[in-house]
């Protein structure tokens, strides 16, 4: 067994129990109908009774047990706050808060020492040449091995968290462009791919965005997103293709279709909303060849990878 820790707790433990302690206080009388709130459902943090420790008390204890810095706190606090936001939310009251601190801060725990090993494995792979690393960026990897693959609710909260606000900081950008050309004429309006140039800026400011291209999941990315422009696919990595419907990547000899982009102008969907007929990647008007995105779609009927 560990030796238990003898220092004085983090003034971060009296900071994060006064202000859980008062939310707690506050949807209890909400719990309880004195005061005007959203209905609270029990969750499976919830115990019968309140337990009889204090949350500045549980979590000195817990401080006592676990080796968690004054960051590690921050980064559970961050963790509580995402998860409580969830749909449908959870509501911390003195029922479920004792279940949830402990919770985040395990996990965020565990983060810390996963961003550890991260860091000293990044410091032993310094000497790596820079052909070395244009060559490996490029080399296909399965969207089921570790480094594809988000691996714990915190760290689907941050992907969670980075694709939102990489959305906004885009759609802020693509709203002062739009106020820009306000005074122009229609017609120049009209000429004009207000998109690309958001993009454009957006990249100058921010960099590429999501670059990778992921087989199944994009990390952060949920069922029911909504995005208005084929860039915003672009920089959260939903799809790269800024035209093309089908974007791929290289899997051994053959590529493999990741995302498909239909705008539904070619008819594309018909009848049922969870149904996709996708006539290919080309002119509607023309025959479609068996090239491109197109061989690519195809080859996924082999090698079963999701799309």
């Amino acid at each position: 067994m560990a030796e238990l820790r003898r220092e004085d707790p983090p003034r971060v433990v009296s900071v994060l129990s006064s202000v859980l302690r008062r939310v707690a206080e506050l949807n209890d009388l909400a719990m309880h109908g004195r005061l005007a709130a959203p209905r609270h459902r029990a969750s499976a943090f919830h115990v019968p009774r309140i337990p009889g420790i204090s949350v500045h008390s549980y979590l000195e204890r817990i401080f006592r047990h676990a080796d968690c810095s004054p960051t590690c706190y921050v980064v559970a606090y961050v963790y509580l706050d995402r998860f409580t936001q969830r749909q449908p939310p959870v509501f911390i009251n003195s029922l479920n808060i004792h279940r949830l601190l402990l919770t985040s801060i395990l996990t965020a725990v565990k983060f810390m020492e996963r961003m550890k090993e991260t860091t000293n494995s990044s410091k032993k792979n310094t000497h790596q040449t820079e052909v070395e690393h244009d060559r490996n960026s490029h080399v296909y990897q399965p969207a089921w091995e570790p480094n594809m693959v988000s691996n714990g609710p915190l760290e689907n909260a941050a992907a969670r968290n980075k694709v939102e606000e990489t959305s906004h900081e885009f759609r802020t950008i693509l709203r002062k462009v739009f106020e820009e050309v306000e005074s122009k004429s229609r017609e120049a309006e009209q000429a004009m791919h207000l998109d690309h140039i958001a993009f454009k800026l957006f990249r100058e400011k921010y960099g590429l965005g999501d670059d990778r291209k992921y087989v199944g999941s994009v990390p952060g990315v949920e069922v029911g997103d909504e995005f208005h422009l084929r860039v915003e696919l672009c920089i959260v990595g939903l799809h790269h293709q800024h035209l093309a419907g089908i974007d791929f990547v290289n899997q051994g000899e053959k590529n493999v279709a990741i995302s498909i982009a239909s705008s539904g102008r070619y008819s594309d969907v018909k009848g049922k909303s969870d149904i996709l007929i996708y006539p290919g990647s080309g002119m509607p008007n023309k025959d479609q060849t068996l090239d491109h995105g197109n061989l690519a779609l195809k080859n996924i009927m082999e090698t079963k990878t999701p799309v």
